[in-house]
């Protein structure tokens, strides 16, 4: 059972709402997490940004939802990390609550250094 929220009718994701996202995004928990399993793999590249998801590729953008992508690349250029974070707010008759989540893609290849395994204190480095 959801409640319905008090003025959630009347709530929208404008445009200064994204770019507040967006500016959060690089420092969220998320994003250090996955920079420090990237440099713990020995991936240079451990500064990515954050972008919309496009529609194309499952995103889906609208006053009510906002979804982003961060990949951390390895030195063949594969995606090794991806972080993705996504908000939805309540409207309609099947939204009744706010709902937030964020995910972490791993690649499982081998690292620079040849091997391929996470460890435990990698997996809970950034957190």
């Amino acid at each position: 059972m959801f409640l319905p929220w008090r003025g959630a009718d009347s709530w929208h994701i404008n445009k200064r709402g994204r770019k507040r996202l967006l500016e959060a995004l690089p420092h969220a928990a998320l994003t250090l997490s996955m920079l420090a399993l990237a440099g713990s793999r020995g991936i240079r590249d451990v500064a990515p940004g954050w972008d919309i998801i496009p529609e194309r590729e499952g995103g889906r953008q609208s006053e009510r939802t906002a979804q982003y992508r961060s990949t951390s690349r390895a030195a063949d250029g594969a995606a090794a990390f991806t972080a993705e974070a996504r908000l939805v707010l309540p409207g309609g008759y099947q939204q009744h609550s706010v709902r937030a989540s964020a995910a972490l893609k791993v690649r499982f290849a081998p690292a620079e250094d040849g091997n391929g395994r996470l460890t435990v204190a990698e997996l809970t480095a950034g957190g």
